[in-house]
């Protein structure tokens, strides 16, 4: 009887120790970086991006225009981003700047 398709397939190892000490290492990092930022820009980040808040819940929750709120998170995100690559010399494992990585993680 023939074998299956899958049977010699090998496994995704998934990310090796280097990259998981790396990744630590990054989310420690933005944590640090997020840290040195004013009260009022590290809450616009994490309602926008660990609660998943919408710009309009942020807006209504803080008495401010919607319009404000982009403006707001964006100059956040790229003051924390200034932060983020100032507190190493070598180019970060991740995009700061998104929504989706590093910045979910911690």
């Amino acid at each position: 009887e023939p074998l299956a398709e899958d049977a010699l397939a090998v496994p995704d190892p998934g990310p090796g120790p280097m990259r998981r000490l790396e990744a630590d290492r990054d989310r420690a990092r933005l944590n640090r970086a997020l840290l040195q930022l004013r009260e009022d820009k590290r809450e616009l980040i994490v309602l926008a991006r660990y609660h998943d808040m919408k710009h309009e819940q942020i807006a209504e929750l803080l008495g401010i225009d919607t319009g404000a709120v982009k403006v707001r998170i964006h100059r956040a995100v790229k003051e924390l981003r200034e932060i983020f690559l100032r507190s190493s010399d070598r180019t970060p494992a991740c995009d700061v700047k998104t929504s989706t990585g590093i910045l979910r993680t911690i």
